[in-house]
């Protein structure tokens, strides 16, 4: 006995809806995934320039003067005895140490590496902190620094 009229099955515009449905929502995740991988890589970068300022303290100190480029990577006392600075582990930032006389300050800053995802970021492009502490970040928006250092 069969039933006439009575189909099974799913017909094609059901099967598009859904598809549509899937990329929609696929869409909305993988920006908000990219989102949260560049704000994980932001969060390397500050945590790197506070390491370099700590250790600039540590070495004015000592020597009467902060450390150069040259200082960081050699083994304290005589540098900083960070392992790597020019390119974070993560290879998405390079760090550097700018300063015009540097007996009385210097700037640290974080820039992405270009060719890299965290180029792209808009929200927050350069990080730098300074011998006083004041931390920048050069951005889109005017509350820029607050919320790329947070």
């Amino acid at each position: 006995m069969t039933l006439k009229g009575k189909t099974s099955g799913f017909t094609l515009v059901e099967l598009m809806v859904t598809v549509a449905i899937v990329a929609l929502l696929s869409t909305i995740s993988i920006s908000s995934y990219r989102r949260y991988l560049m704000r994980t890589n932001r969060t390397e970068a500050t945590a790197a320039l506070l390491q370099i300022q700590v250790g600039q303290e540590k070495f004015y100190l000592q020597n009467n003067s902060y450390a150069s480029n040259a200082n960081i990577t050699t083994a304290a006392p005589t540098g900083l005895g960070l392992v790597s600075v020019t390119t974070l582990p993560g290879g998405y930032y390079t760090l550097a140490i700018t300063s015009t006389n540097l007996a009385n300050g210097y700037t640290v800053t974080a820039t992405p590496v270009s060719g890299k995802g965290q180029a792209q970021d808009a929200e927050c492009t350069v990080f730098s902190v300074d011998q006083t502490g004041r931390k920048t970040a050069l951005g889109g928006s005017t509350d820029t620094t607050a919320k790329c250092w947070k």
